[in-house]
């Protein structure tokens, strides 16, 4: 069976969690090995977790050049 949909590839980027170059590094090496025909790139949203684990506006945009531009 062939898949002919759409294959959307999400993430969420956490501090402390995936945000570190090593981390970065990988999932832009995933994202060209599956080649998705749309990415989401999101960060932590709810106040109650944005303080511990949220990311800075700078950080994320520097993580959205590193992963959407090649």
């Amino acid at each position: 069976m062939i898949f002919t949909g759409k294959f959307i590839f999400e993430i969420t980027i956490i501090r402390g969690y995936n945000d570190d170059e090593e981390s970065i590094k990988n999932i832009k090496n995933i994202i060209k090995e599956i080649s998705p025909n749309k990415i989401i790139i999101a960060r932590i949203e709810d106040e109650r977790f944005k303080k511990k684990r949220g990311i800075t506006d700078e950080r994320f945009e520097e993580i959205l050049n590193l992963l959407l531009n090649s």
